[in-house]
């Protein structure tokens, strides 16, 4: 089998998943909010949650879903 052409599935993959993360997110941090702390802070809150979703997903080793760590745990399963 020759691995071709798997940096665009792997990409969207890491798309949906940050989604995902960010959805859960939001939903425990509004959830423990009041009404009226949401309406003040909404913007704020999403700004914080979409930039601490998106570390995890740079392209650097540290990053722990990044292109090279997805790649890096496909290899020990052979896929």
């Amino acid at each position: 089998m020759v691995k071709l052409d798997w940096g665009c599935s792997i990409r969207s993959s890491q798309m949906m998943f940050a989604h995902v993360l960010q959805r859960l997110r939001k939903k425990q941090v509004f959830n423990k909010l009041s009404l009226s702390q949401i309406d003040d802070s909404s913007d704020e809150i999403r700004e914080q949650i979409r930039t601490e979703t998106l570390k995890l997903f740079l392209d650097m080793k540290k990053a722990p879903m990044s292109i090279q760590k997805v790649c890096k745990a496909g290899h020990r399963y052979e896929a």
